[in-house]
């Protein structure tokens, strides 16, 4: 019998026109967001260094330290709520702040969180003393 395929091998010119316009949007849609999500970066990052001057690395993780204390806290007292998103937030903005202080920028954040999900996914994760713990992978 006659095979049909999902998408056509051959596609008329209008149809490749039409696929090369989404290409082009998606990715210019992609780096709006990229440089949308840069920017904020660099917005919280300059805000830090303006309202704390005197900040080193180490003071970020105190507050790193203090602000996952207050996200337990938020999810033990109210549960999954608007408190426990801000002190998501709040966690995420002094990630940046660390990111910044140790001289990442954003893509390269963004690219160090890939790398390291990627690493995730090829180890061995059991489940010791109620947390999960990644072996390394056998190269």
């Amino acid at each position: 019998g006659v095979q049909t395929c999902a998408l056509p091998i051959f596609l008329s010119a209008t149809e490749r026109l039409e696929q090369l316009r989404y290409e082009i949007a998606l990715s210019k849609a992609n780096e709006a967001i990229n440089q949308s999500e840069s920017q904020r970066f660099e917005a919280i990052t300059t805000w830090q260094n303006e309202t704390f001057p005197d900040d080193v690395l180490w003071h970020y993780l105190i507050k790193l330290v203090e602000e996952v204390s207050e996200l337990q806290s938020a999810i033990h007292e109210f549960g999954l709520r608007d408190n426990a998103y801000n002190e998501i937030a709040d966690i995420m903005i002094v990630m940046y702040g660390i990111a910044e202080k140790m001289g990442m920028s954003h893509p390269d954040l963004m690219q160090a969180v890939q790398d390291k999900f990627e690493y995730n996914k090829t180890r061995a994760w059991t489940k010791v003393n109620g947390t999960w713990k990644g072996s390394k992978p056998n190269w």
